[in-house]
């Protein structure tokens, strides 16, 4: 997969000119007893979480939209072909980092870190 096909919406708008992504999650492995099990563990899914990093440009676009402590609506989408036809996972996320810089002379850049609240959810269709 090609980096420029991860693509990641913030209440619908697209993150443009996004640098790097990255789209983490994780399940805790819950250690359960078996009485089958003599002395090996055995393991169970337990809690999940979610997380969704970002680097990129930043106009002012941004601003209004990414201010941390905010809730907002996350959706990732993985592109195939140039179509945004493909599956994607969308939830909420509090925006947990915003760190902004910029030099003279220079464009701003960000990054950005949204703690998902609550699960995933896989959706089909055009976005």
């Amino acid at each position: 997969m090609n980096g420029k096909n991860l693509l990641i919406y913030i209440d619908g708008h697209v993150l443009a000119m996004a640098k790097d992504c990255r789209v983490e999650m994780n399940v805790e492995a819950d250690e359960v007893d078996s009485p089958t099990a003599g002395y090996n563990r055995v393991y169970r899914p337990g809690m999940k979480d979610w997380q969704v990093s970002a680097s990129t440009l930043v106009t002012t676009v941004y601003s209004s939209l990414i201010t941390h402590g905010r809730m907002v609506r996350l959706t990732f989408v993985v592109r195939e072909n140039g179509s945004l036809t493909a599956d994607r996972m969308t939830g909420s996320a509090i925006i947990t980092k915003a760190d902004v810089t910029g030099s003279r002379g220079s464009l701003s850049t960000g990054s950005f870190v949204f703690k998902g609240s609550g699960s995933l959810t896989q959706q089909s269709g055009v976005l």
